[in-house]
This record gives structure tokens, sequence and C-alpha cells, in this order.
């Protein structure tokens, strides 16, 4: 076998790099997680959508199998070409259903805090992203024609 596919060349960089800046990975997720890991009518994480939706709406805590209910009636409702048409061939969900959203009033204060906390990440992030680009060119350098495993 190979040391050198896309696993280890694409996958698996991808994935430290995303888990880095802050993004979950779930591994392996199979059919006989459905209904626990995930619900098998939709494909949604189901406790990822919860902690999302309730992250995003606050004053409607419990709700969210309602709403996964809904999703699911409207994914079994058939979309046709004419609709997905109407809609400027968007296959977005919210063009289909009702997204719900509550919004929260800040303070100036409050939106300066978040915003200087939002840059400051995003800094870090660039750095991370930085270094990786080096190293990720460091790796492509190391690279030739004769140290490939043939099979």
């Amino acid at each position: 076998m190979s040391k050198f596919n896309e696993a280890t060349r694409v996958q698996m960089p991808a994935m430290v790099h995303l888990t880095r800046l802050g993004y979950s990975y779930f591994g392996k997720i199979n059919e006989e997680m459905a209904g626990i890991a995930y619900d098998p009518d939709t494909n949604i994480l189901t406790d990822v959508f919860k902690q999302q939706f309730e992250r995003l709406n606050p004053s409607a805590r419990g709700e969210f199998e309602q709403t996964l209910r809904a999703i699911r009636q409207e994914l079994a409702n058939d979309i046709s070409y004419n609709d997905i048409k109407e809609k400027g061939y968007s296959l977005s969900a919210g063009q289909y259903f009702d997204i719900k959203i509550d919004y929260v009033d800040i303070t100036e204060e409050e939106f300066n805090r978040r915003m200087s906390e939002y840059e400051a990440t995003l800094t870090q992030q660039f750095e991370e992203s930085h270094r990786l680009e080096k190293e990720i060119l460091a790796q492509l350098r190391s690279i030739s024609f004769n140290n490939i495993d043939k099979e």
C-alpha cells in the first residue's frame, strides 16, 4: 500500500486544520447510528441541530423537535423542478420552509466587545493558517518523483 494517498495528503490535513479552527469532527457515522446521532429522514446531526437551534433561538428552547418535524415534513413534500426554478435555482433550505431565528438587541458596548473577540479569534486563525500554508509548501517541496512507493 502506498504511504501517499488522498487520505494522507488531503483528508487528514484538512481535518486537522478544520478542527484547529474550531470545527467538530464526528468520525464515521453509519446507518446503525440512525435515530441516535442523526435523523435518518434529513441526515441532520440531532445534537448539533439542537445546540445550534437553541443558541440561535434562546426564547424557543424545547421547540427544536417541533422544528425538526416541520423540516422533515417540508422535505417529504415533493419539490418540483419548477419550484426550484422559481427560487432562482437556489437549493438553500430557507427557500422552501421558514427558518426561525430570534434576534436579540444588544448594546453598543456588547457589540464592540463581541467584535473585538471575533477580531482576536480571526487574527489567531489567520496566523495558524499562514503557519499551515508554510508547512504545506514545505511538504510539497519534499516530494520528488522517486520517493513514492510503488505497489
